[in-house]
Order: C-alpha cells, then structure tokens, then sequence
C-alpha cells in the first residue's frame, strides 16, 4: 500500500499545481485599465499601525545605526516598505492589548508631549517622509476622563489637547482622527466632537482633519445606512 500512497500523494500534488495554474493563468489573462483621470474610488497608500501597547516599544532600544536603518525601511519613500500612513495609538494609561502606553494627561491638570514613545515615532517617520499621514486613536482613556465615562466632554477635549500637542511640539499636523479603536462610536458625541474640533480652531473633514469611524472587529457598516448622522459626520470608515 505504501507505493500507492505515495503516488496518491504526488496525484494530488500535481492536481494542486494544475488549478493553481489554471487560476493564475485566468488571472494573468486579465485585462485591466488604468486611468489617473477616472471618477470613483482611490487607492490612497500603505500604511502600518503603532499602537495596542507594545506594537513598536523595543524600536527605540535598537543601537544606532541600525534603529535609523530600520526606520529608514519603514519610512523612506520608494525604499523597503514605504509606508504612507501611520496609525498611531493615543495612550490612555490603561491595558490596550499588549500592553500600556503613558497618557498625555494622567491628570486633568497635567500635560506633557514627550511621554511615551508614539511622539518619537511619528517624529522620526515625518523626518523621512514629510507627506505621511498620521491617523490616532485611543484604546482607552485615565479614569478621570469622564469620570470612567469615555463618551464625555473630557475626552473630546483630551483628544483636541493630543493634537495641539503634536502640532505644537513637533510640527507635525493630524490627518485624521479616530473615536475610539474597535469601538464603534456614539453618535451624540461624534456630533459634538466635530463642533468642538471647529471651536478649537481644528476644522475637521475637508479642511483639515477627517474623523474616523472605526467599525471595530464585528463591523457595523451595515447599520449606517439607517444612521444618518454618523454618516454626515464621518469623513472615513475604518475596520479591522
């Protein structure tokens, strides 16, 4: 029986590759235009994620010159990986998967824009690369941050002193801003962070800063056709 095993084994190998083949021809025997011109949708680039809590922490501890060197293959147009946009995490001092990653403000009186090291990132990313785009979110929040209330006031205004911070401290503008990673969003709150955003003198949407509307790991674009609001407000859909 051992013969006819292994010829059943080298049968279905063959048969393997043959529909592979077939497959990839049909693929290959495809025709497709391409116009720069042409209305719909767009491909907008590649792009990675710096967040969960430790995605990216060891980077810094790399000796020099091989952290630069890989920064450089991170981020270098038209070298390595090339990546166009960066999702990065808003630290909220809590457990975002991973691990934690130190918050701004661990205290409604308290600010600092070097903590941590998704600044450094970003920092060395636009130092590379100054047409990147940056999209951040947080995981979490401290718990003073509406009193345990993430869908507060408190966090439309944490999340408005992170981007001043960024603007200020590095002068690096944010493309894009998420409500809250796998999460969905809350539809009042939306509404209001987009009029605090305009009253903060950060215009969202067209003039300077999408909000984003992250689906999270279930999706919920399905519903946001009976939810006009959230659509009116949201410049982007996101979704794991």
């Amino acid at each position: 029986m051992l013969p006819f095993k292994k010829n059943r084994s080298f049968a279905i190998i063959c048969m393997s590759f043959c529909f592979f083949a077939i497959c990839i021809g049909s693929v290959f025997g495809q025709s497709i235009s391409i116009n720069g011109a042409g209305t719909g949708r767009t491909f907008d680039g590649v792009g990675g994620v710096s967040g969960g809590g430790a995605t990216s922490v060891l980077l810094m501890s790399y000796p020099e010159p091989y952290r630069s060197q890989i920064l450089d293959y991170l981020f270098k147009p038209n070298f390595g990986a090339s990546i166009q946009t960066a999702f990065c995490e808003i630290g909220g001092d809590c457990n975002s998967t991973q691990g934690s990653e130190l918050s701004h403000m661990h205290t409604s009186s308290d600010e600092n824009y070097q903590r941590g090291y998704e600044w450094w990132l970003m920092k060395e990313a636009y130092a590379r690369n100054p047409n990147i785009t940056f999209d951040g979110v947080a995981w979490g929040c401290p718990s003073w941050v509406g009193g345990g209330n993430f869908w507060s006031t408190d966090m439309q205004n944490y999340y408005i002193k992170w981007i001043k911070g960024l603007k200020s401290s590095y002068g690096i503008d944010l493309d894009a801003i998420g409500c809250r990673n796998e999460s969905g969003s809350n539809t009042s709150w939306l509404i209001q962070f987009k009029n605090a955003l305009t009253a903060a003198g950060l215009p969202s949407a067209d003039n300077h800063i999408a909000v984003v509307y992250h689906g999270g790991l279930s999706g919920r674009y399905g519903k946001m056709g009976d939810r006009g609001p959230i659509v009116l407000q949201c410049s982007i859909k996101s979704r794991h």
